[in-house]
């Protein structure tokens, strides 16, 4: 429903769930490749240069998740374009229509009623105020 929904997908689960897995084995073997080069380095700096001991192996952490956090999103940002992308539909096609009358769609659409109708004080050209001591 999310895929269909949030990010208006309609292509085929199976082809989502492959390139899914496709990004999770190149962040997996990517990350690993990545710590290999620049783990050491990064925490003799911390640690040992800069002499910041157990403040420098967090700090080292931090830059650690920072450069994974990275490479998942370079991995995980074009296949998403794949993953969550929008195929034209056949003429008549009831996709929209899915959408159009799902409960999310509706409470949306309601809200969007009340707030653009505003309060009955406003519309009559009167403030809020002016309403309310009428009102009493």
């Amino acid at each position: 429903m999310q895929r269909s929904v949030t990010f208006r997908s309609n292509s085929s689960i199976w082809w989502a769930g492959m390139w899914y897995a496709i990004a999770y084995v190149i962040i997996t073997f990517a990350a690993a490749a990545a710590q290999g080069l620049y783990r050491a380095p990064l925490y003799d700096f911390f640690i040992v240069n800069l002499e910041w001991g157990a403040a420098g192996e967090t700090t080292a952490d931090v830059v650690t998740m920072i450069i994974n956090a990275a490479i998942q999103f370079w991995v995980f940002f074009p296949i998403f374009k794949l993953i969550f992308r929008h195929v034209p539909e056949a003429p008549g096609s009831d996709a929209e229509d899915m959408i159009e009358t799902s409960p999310a769609a509706q409470a949306s659409a309601v809200a969007a009623a009340s707030t653009e109708g505003g309060a009955p004080e406003q519309e009559q050209g009167r403030s809020p105020e002016e309403g309310t001591a009428q009102k009493q």
